[in-house]
């Protein structure tokens, strides 16, 4: 990593250690399945701030106790960490030497009333993330929340396997700092579709009215985007493209900002094709732009990467990759050059890997 601050200037660069263990148990039985997993990444590094110990713990169960009602619930439990430089460290460079902790917890379920082609079909559910910072105070102090979020979805099919979709949502985002709370209606359109045994995706455009606790924050109104889209034009190559543009809680915009939340606009394409039956490449191009309001600053990051692998067993993997990425930030009123340009960075990693399974 030649770049491990992120920062405009006086790069750092560092070599990186790291151990990622999965596992997956699953049990099956006529019309229930039972899922468990976990994954981890332990690093190490001669600079402290890259080195974290990450784990998540999900659980999911599935059953359908009839053809035409489905029932899916899943909790997740993640201890994780944010890269350093980005998000609520953006642009601090070296003022820090560990990265910002997080405990998750995410719990959801969902119902659907209606057979799985059926012409029409029903969906109720509630999703619930409580998320609590254990590190650097001096910036996350305050920014711990917790959200619930009850929604409703109705879909119908319009033609072959390409169905219409309405989705109407309520949100409650209650932060440790009140003045930030919040209340979020979003209402969504869509469609969602499998043409043909190549081409599948989904896309969903709608909108969030946001409601503020405090008086001193006017009501806002964001243009959400939620689309994926898979398509593989051989059986040897495959591409997914993500589509988001969404509200972030946890981007960083300063505590009870009359300006309202970050928006995060993200388009990512990932591209697999496999040249032998031992030899594969995974590549990706991604585009995020964070957009707040000034004084606080937005900024524009493009990144760029590829895999190559041999397996050499079965269950043996060997390979390399590496990844490009550049950050900017973007022009506000009232704010100096310098300052903006503090965001600015240009970061190269490159590494090698061993994939075992079993």
């Amino acid at each position: 990593n030649d770049n491990v601050y992120l920062t405009a200037d006086n790069e750092i660069d560092a070599n990186v250690f790291l151990v990622s263990p999965r596992l997956l148990w699953v049990a099956d039985r006529r019309l229930l399945a039972l899922r468990a997993t976990y994954d981890g990444e332990f690093s190490q590094s001669a600079e402290a701030v890259l080195e974290h110990a990450d784990h998540r713990l999900g659980l999911n169960l599935s059953a359908n106790p009839g053809t035409r009602f489905r029932v899916d619930g899943d909790i997740t439990y993640l201890r994780g960490h944010q890269e350093p430089g980005t998000r609520l460290t953006r642009g601090l460079g070296t003022s820090f030497d560990e990265p910002v902790i997080f405990d998750q917890f995410q719990l959801g379920g969902r119902t659907r009333y209606g057979a799985e082609g059926a012409k029409g079909n029903l969906a109720i559910g509630l999703r619930m993330v409580s998320r609590n910072y254990a590190s650097l105070p001096i910036v996350t102090d305050g920014r711990d929340f917790f959200v619930i979020e009850p929604f409703a979805r109705f879909s119908l099919r319009v033609a072959g396997d390409t169905r219409a979709l309405v989705e109407l949502r309520f949100a409650a985002v209650d932060y440790d700092e009140d003045v930030s709370d919040r209340s979020d209606v979003s209402l969504l359109g869509g469609v969602s579709f499998a043409a043909t045994g190549r081409t599948s995706g989904e896309l969903k455009v709608g909108a969030t009215r946001s409601d503020y606790a405090s008086d001193d924050r006017e009501a806002s109104t964001t243009l959400l985007v939620e689309g994926a889209f898979d398509f593989a034009p051989r059986e040897y190559s495959r591409l997914r493209l993500v589509l988001t543009r969404e509200l972030d809680n946890a981007a960083g915009v300063q505590i009870g900002s009359v300006d309202g939340e970050a928006v995060v606009d993200e388009a990512r394409l990932d591209w697999i094709y496999d040249w032998s039956e031992r030899v594969r490449q995974t590549a990706f191009a991604s585009y995020v732009a964070v957009t707040q309001g000034c004084p606080e600053l937005g900024d524009r990051t493009a990144s760029a990467g590829i895999e190559l692998s041999l397996q050499v067993r079965r269950w043996l993997e060997l390979g390399a990759n590496g990844e490009v990425g550049r950050r900017t930030g973007v022009d506000c009123d009232g704010v100096d050059g310098a300052t903006i340009g503090a965001l600015d960075f240009d970061v190269t990693r490159v590494g090698g890997f061993v994939r075992a399974r079993l």
